[in-house]
């Protein structure tokens, strides 16, 4: 009989009963998907230690609901991340991000391998947070919320780079007279994604203060990573 085996990234998971799991995965077919791994808290199951956040997955699925049960795991394919505290955290808080702004079991193969890639690169020794502001740029981009980096009418002859432009949400750049936010050059740098020269704070804040304006009242739990905004 054959198989139809699906990839996916472990997104988060939640105990189901004394010794199951609900899998919240990001899967190439299916988009976010819940799965549920009968089991797959007992140290004896061919499951257990197989759903842990970060890992890629190869799995057969069945079932008519949405919640459909795994039928097998593909134990050669799987993949996890060699971690540490700091990185740990910007994987709790980009998995946490996907789980709230991706629709259903809607798939989507572009923002797949964007993901794909973030996740090998964070793997890389050369990650660093620039990669994590690139990679929250292209989310934004893909979802539909991507920043206008382009100036309004009224400000097009201010090409003076000690101008600066502050971004406001729904709204995008305003030019500001105070010391805060971005010279036109360096708006056309984080435009091409030339993030290494732009000062890290104030690409955070302009990267979360987007994502906030799309996450349509919810909250990301993983940190504190929007307090300073939200306060």
């Amino acid at each position: 009989m054959y198989k139809e085996w699906e990839r996916g990234f472990v997104l988060h998971c939640r105990s189901f009963g004394d010794t199951s799991l609900i899998v919240d995965l990001f899967s190439k077919n299916q988009g976010k998907i819940s799965v549920l791994a009968k089991g797959a808290k007992k140290p004896r199951s061919k499951y257990f230690g197989i759903f842990t956040p970060f890992k890629e997955v190869k799995i057969t699925l069945s079932g008519r609901s949405d919640l459909k049960t795994v039928n097998e795991v593909d134990i050669h394919y799987h993949s996890s991340a060699s971690l540490d505290s700091k990185s740990t955290y910007s994987y709790l808080y980009i998995n946490e991000l996907l789980s709230k702004v991706l629709p259903k079991s809607i798939p989507n193969l572009d923002l797949f391998n964007l993901y794909q890639s973030f996740v090998e690169k964070f793997n890389s020794s050369s990650f660093d947070e620039a990669n994590l502001r690139h990679f929250e740029l292209d989310l934004l981009d893909e979802l539909g919320f991507g920043i206008n980096f382009d100036i309004s009418a009224e400000n097009q002859n201010l090409e003076d780079n000690q101008i600066r432009f502050i971004f406001v949400p729904e709204q995008g750049f305003k030019a500001t007279q105070l010391d805060s936010g971005f010279t036109l050059k360096e708006l056309k740098q984080i435009k091409s994604r030339k993030l290494r020269n732009i000062n890290k704070n104030a690409l955070k804040e302009l990267t979360q203060s987007a994502i906030l304006s799309c996450l349509d009242g919810k909250q990301i739990l993983s940190g504190a990573v929007f307090g300073r905004l939200k306060n």
